[in-house]
């Protein structure tokens, strides 16, 4: 069975408009693999333009996001199978979002 080095995302100061990188790798198991990205429980795919995934070796895989917004925040999965069986391991990604201050004036009549 697969056996997947623990997934994280650094969990502080992430901002909107930062790069955010994620690796997947096996770290032992019987080759080959096959290494999928899920997040939210949905799975990733090159339709999702704003975020590549790109297979490194047959044992690992990145994920990356070019410029975060708060809608990447969620629980990413990196799923990796076998002949022998399916694993899967699992990180929260949180972006904050950045602030504005906004001016306004009121006008009181008498």
């Amino acid at each position: 069975k697969p056996v997947i080095m623990p997934l994280s995302f650094p969990s502080e100061n992430l901002k909107e408009g930062m790069k955010i990188y994620g690796m997947c790798a096996v770290s032992a198991g019987d080759p080959p693999f096959h290494i999928s990205w899920l997040k939210d429980g949905r799975p990733l795919s090159a339709a999702d333009s704003d975020i590549t995934i790109q297979m490194i070796d047959q044992d690992f895989s990145s994920l990356s996001i070019d410029s975060a917004t708060t809608r990447h925040s969620g629980h990413y999965t990196c799923v990796v199978k076998n002949d022998v069986a399916t694993v899967n391991y699992t990180a929260t990604l949180t972006i904050h979002g950045n602030y504005s201050t906004i001016f306004f004036y009121l006008n009181e009549s008498v």
